[in-house]
């Protein structure tokens, strides 16, 4: 008999949105050491992150914006962000964002669209949106390092994202996996490209893996291994 799965508590339902967005990928950050020194984040990295979190803009989260020159020198940026999660649309989350209108020298054309980075950002982040960023974590050289090594050090957190080659415990590319492709058209001309898909289908049930949840190159992968063991089985 199946375990019952266990039902997240209170707390774990609460932090579910903030627990999945609140670290940030040093590469889509720069230190801004001028004036008021911080961590600046890449404002498409974010609406990526809502993106990948709610949906696409306008289905799944958006906002809403008035910009107004409230003061003399200075574009401010009056957003409202909603969002959706279980099929329910959230109340605003009202910020406001502000960015010069002229520097030293000249106008700054930009200020309206910084202005609205600055509250989009904002918006976000009291959702949790970078929330290590917000939590002065970054000051912390240990807690940068250490995400320098989990994004850019052995690669096997951008593995899992963009789907590059596995590898082994030695960290070297299996060798079969040289010959992906030819052994990945072998499956196909061993079971048909229908059976190919029914034995993975077959396979994810049996790990618990979800079939929806895997990148093509991740399934050629799963299908090429097990029609690889067949055709050594049957040898």
């Amino acid at each position: 008999m199946a375990e019952k799965k266990k039902e997240p508590t209170v707390e774990e339902r609460n932090m579910a949105i903030w627990n999945a967005v609140e670290e940030t990928d040093p590469n889509q950050t720069k230190r801004v050491d001028y004036g008021r020194k911080f961590t600046a984040i890449d404002a498409y990295y974010q609406i990526k992150q809502a993106t990948r979190v709610f949906g696409p803009m306008g289905i799944g989260w958006g906002y809403t914006v008035e910009l107004d020159r409230e003061y003399s020198n200075a574009i401010i940026a009056d957003l409202s962000l909603w969002y959706r999660s279980n099929g329910s649309r959230s109340e605003p989350i009202r910020v406001f964002g502000t960015s010069p209108l002229s520097g030293k020298i000249s106008q700054d054309i930009d200020a309206p669209k910084k202005a609205i980075t600055d509250a989009l950002t904002k918006a976000l982040s009291y959702l949790g949106f970078s929330a290590d960023v917000f939590l002065g974590k970054f000051d912390d050289n240990k807690y940068v390092a250490a995400l320098n090594e989990k994004y850019n050090g052995n690669g096997e957190e951008k593995q899992s994202k963009t789907s590059k080659k596995p590898k082994n415990s030695n960290g070297k590319t299996e060798q079969w996996e040289k010959n992906r492709k030819l052994i990945w058209a072998k499956a196909i001309g061993l079971w048909g490209k229908d059976d190919a898909k029914r034995e993975l289908e077959e396979h994810c049930k049996g790990t618990g893996w979800k079939l929806s949840e895997l990148t093509e190159y991740q399934q050629e992968v799963i299908i090429t291994s097990l029609a690889d063991m067949e055709k050594k089985g049957g040898n």
